[in-house]
């Protein structure tokens, strides 16, 4: 795909390769005659291309990598003396990075509370079953009109009237299960706590937030010591037309094994996706920590190049100063030189995630829908799958470090 667009001393041109799994070789023809030059958004950096001229094109060849995007000017002006283009040249293997390291986590990890029972004012406890199901049958029960799905007229004409069955009592109770006990404070999270009661193992906790997660609507309370095996929360209120029961999140200083039950946090994380090493809900940033000692020789130049990850961006630090972002997959190669000292340096490579696996959808039994809509979340019949469909978040590959050195004239 490319944009192309002419102002009065210059053509714009953007190409973009939107393939996101595979590269290509691609041969770039512009009408009109002069001088190309390409732009690093990501550096700053320009250079000079080499071009070829026939029957009114510019013509040149270009390497695209996965959803790489690049800029060109056709200039007709030849003031500037532009540099080449910097190329790396002959990479000798140095070292590599991994696969086994130090972590930090920017943020608490969560569970998705998102299956519970039921039971309207003194009635038994429903089967156990996903949270939109349980608001579905009590809307059902109650003879609201249901809120999962707009139609033609947009719920927020209606569901502020008022309604005979406003005010029955309604409870909801989750469960998980803990195996190792948090040595920190966990909290849960749930929207518009404040027009909720909730009971933690049979005790009142407070519905005073403890600030929020993630949106402002999102409140934190804190709840009393967990216990080891299952710990039941019940949320109470009195139910109004115009609420929807959302899912609840346990946020704290824990991982979670194969069962999801709570265990203590791993003190590494190897190359590989980090939801199956403990965190297949959290949603924030990994850094991963590495060292690597170098012998500086004067000339030589020192590269990073990032091996597979699957992240929504990545931010390099060099001994906790030096920030390299990596915005797109292309730009996974990284130059350290002016950043490194003799000896230890320090390596941070931040990954970052997003609230995929926490917010959904998480039962689509086709993980690679190219739509998301209000059914993604509720899925029935073949298009439910009752494991969790996770994207996987994390360093996928081997990092290696590369040396190259000066050329020497003979």
């Amino acid at each position: 795909m490319c944009m192309r667009r002419e102002l009065s001393d210059c053509t714009i041109l953007f190409v973009v390769n939107n393939d996101r799994e595979s590269g290509c070789e691609v041969e770039v023809r512009i009408k009109g005659s002069g001088r190309i030059e390409e732009w690093n958004p990501l550096t700053g950096e320009s250079w000079e291309k080499p071009v070829q001229s026939h029957n009114g094109d510019i013509i040149f060849q270009e390497h695209f990598g996965q959803a790489d995007s690049k800029l060109y000017i056709l200039s007709g002006s030849r003031e500037i003396t532009l540099p080449a283009e910097r190329k790396w040249g002959n990479l000798q293997p140095l070292t590599s990075l991994g696969p086994v390291t130090r972590f930090t986590k920017t943020g608490p990890n969560a569970i998705v509370l998102d299956s519970c029972q039921y039971r309207i004012k003194d009635e038994s406890w429903s089967e156990m079953m996903s949270v939109w199901q349980a608001q579905q049958l009590v809307r059902e029960k109650l003879h609201m009109r249901q809120v999962f799905a707009n139609g033609n007229l947009q719920r927020h004409f209606w569901i502020h009237d008022s309604h005979v069955n406003n005010g029955t009592p309604i409870t909801f109770r989750f469960a998980f299960h803990v195996k190792d006990i948090p040595v920190t404070d966990t909290f849960i999270v749930f929207e518009q706590a404040e027009r909720f009661r909730f009971l933690f193992n049979g005790q009142i906790i407070s519905d005073k937030p403890e600030g929020w997660y993630l949106d402002r609507s999102m409140s934190k309370l804190k709840l009393p010591l967990l216990l080891q095996g299952e710990n039941m929360l019940e949320i109470s209120c009195e139910y109004t037309h115009d609420m929807e029961i959302e899912d609840a999140f346990l946020i704290g200083d824990f991982a979670l094994d194969s069962n999801w039950s709570l265990v203590k946090e791993p003190t590494s994380l190897r190359f590989g996706d980090w939801c199956l090493q403990g965190y297949p809900h959290y949603c924030g940033s990994m850094v991963y920590h590495f060292e690597l000692d170098v012998n500086l020789e004067e000339g030589n130049r020192i590269v990073l190049e990032l091996g597979p990850y699957e992240a929504v961006t990545l931010t390099i630090k060099i001994n906790g100063q030096h920030e390299q972002p990596i915005p797109w997959r292309p730009a996974r190669g990284v130059e350290l030189t002016g950043s490194l000292t003799n000896g230890i340096n320090s390596i941070d490579i931040e990954v970052v995630g997003s609230p995929r696996n926490l917010l959904g959808p998480l039962h689509e039994a086709g993980p690679n829908s190219t739509w998301v809509d209000w059914w993604s979340f509720r899925p029935t019949g073949q298009a439910y799958s009752p494991e969790y469909v996770l994207r996987p978040y994390g360093l996928m590959g081997q990092i290696h470090i590369y040396q190259i050195a000066p050329i020497v004239n003979a």
